[in-house]
C-alpha cells in the first residue's frame, strides 16, 4: 500500500541509466538471406520477427540458407529457429532433421524430434531418421527422453519405432510420464504393438514394471471398445503356458480394470474364452468369472455387469 496517493504505473529503467535500442532491424524488405542471418539476433523480437516474415512469404528461396544454419549456427536458439521455419515452410527433409537429432544440445534435440513428426509418420520415412529418433530414448537429457516417447507414437508404423518404444516401457516403464507418453501415441496399434513385446526375450523375465505396463496397455485396448484388438488381446492371454502365467494375469487384470460403459460385444464368443475357460489356474478363473461379466456376443443371453472389477 505505499505510494496509494502517486498512481501505480512505473516505468522500469536500467540502473546504469543506458537506454535500449529501439532501432528497426529493418526486417520488412530484407532478402530471405538477411531474413535467415536474423535469426542468430540476440534479440528474442527480432528472431521471432524474422520467422514470421520468412514463413509467411513461403517460397524455397530460405530453405538453403535455414538448412545451413540449423546445421552450422553456434547458436543453439538459432539452430531451433531455423528448424522450425523449415517446418512452417513445410520444406523439412530427413538429412537436416535426422543432423538436428545428434545436436550437442538438449533443446535443439528436442525441436527436432517435434518438427520431425510428419516426416517420422510416413510409411516411406527415411531409416536414418526413424533410427536417429529411436536412439533419443537413451538420451541423457530427461526432456529429450520424455519427448522421444512422444515423437515415437507417430511413428509408430515402423517396427524399429515400436522397438524403442518397447524398450522404455522395459526400463523406465515405472515413471509414469514415460510409461503415459508410449501408451498415448499408439492409437489403433496397441494390440501390434503388445504382440511385439510379447515375443521379446526380456518381456518373459517376471518383474513388477513389466507386469504393470502389461495391465496399462490391456486396460487401454479394452477401453477402447474395438472387439478386434480385444479378441487378439485375449488371444495373446490365452497362448501363455503356465511358465508365463503372470503375463497372462496380468493381461487379464488390465482388461478388467479398463473403464466401459457398457459390455463389449463379438459376433461369436472369442474362441480365446474358450480355451482360457479350460485352465486349471485358479487365478485365471478368478478373472477370467469377472470378465466374462464385460463381455457379449450375438445370441449371449447372460445377465451382465461392466464395473470395473466386476
Amino acid at each position: 500500500d505505499e505510494h496509494v496517493t502517486q498512481g501505480r504505473i512505473w516505468r522500469i529503467v536500467r540502473e546504469d541509466g543506458a537506454k535500449p535500442n529501439h532501432a528497426s532491424p529493418g526486417l520488412k524488405g530484407a532478402s530471405a538471406e538477411k531474413l535467415v542471418a536474423a535469426l542468430e539476433s540476440p534479440n528474442g523480437w527480432t528472431r521471432d520477427a524474422a520467422q514470421r516474415i520468412l514463413v509467411q512469404r513461403g517460397g524455397d528461396k530460405a530453405v538453403p540458407f535455414l538448412s545451413a544454419l540449423a546445421k552450422d549456427s553456434q547458436s543453439h536458439l538459432a539452430r531451433i529457429h531455423a528448424l522450425w521455419t523449415l517446418e512452417g515452410l513445410g520444406a523439412g527433409n530427413a538429412e537436416t532433421f535426422a543432423a538436428a537429432l545428434k545436436d550437442a544440445h538438449p533443446k535443439t534435440r528436442m525441436s527436432a524430434l517435434r518438427v520431425a513428426e510428419p516426416l517420422l509418420a510416413r510409411p516411406d520415412s527415411k531409416p536414418e531418421l526413424t533410427q536417429a529418433a529411436a536412439a533419443l530414448v537413451d538420451d541423457e537429457d530427461p526432456g529429450v527422453r520424455l519427448q522421444a516417447a512422444f515423437t515415437l507414437g507417430e511413428a509408430k508404423v515402423h517396427p524399429a519405432a515400436r522397438s524403442a518404444l518397447a524398450k522404455v516401457l522395459a526400463g523406465r516403464g515405472s515413471d509414469r510420464r514415460m510409461k503415459d507418453a508410449v501408451l498415448s501415441g499408439l492409437g489403433g496399434f496397441e494390440a501390434t504393438f503388445l504382440g511385439g513385446l510379447l515375443e521379446e526375450a526380456v518381456w518373459r523375465m517376471e518383474s513388477g514394471t513389466l507386469a504393470d505396463a502389461l495391465r496399462s496397455l490391456a486396460s487401454v485396448i479394452f477401453s477402447g471398445g474395438d472387439a478386434n484388438q480385444a479378441g487378439a488381446l485375449l488371444a495373446m492371454a490365452a497362448a501363455q503356458d503356465e511358465t508365463l502365467s503372470w503375463r497372462r494375469l496380468a493381461l487379464l487384470d488390465g482388461a478388467l480394470q479398463a473403464r466401459m460403459t457398457k459390455p463389449l460385444r463379438f459376433k461369436t464368443k472369442p474362441a480365446a474364452m474358450t480355451v482360457l475357460e479350460k485352465s486349471e489356474d485358479g487365478e485365471t478363473k478368478k478373472r477370467l468369472a469377472k470378465l466374462l461379466k464385460r463381455l457379449t456376443w450375438d445370441g449371449d443371453l447372460r445377465e451382465l455387469a461392466v464395473a470395473p472389477g466386476a
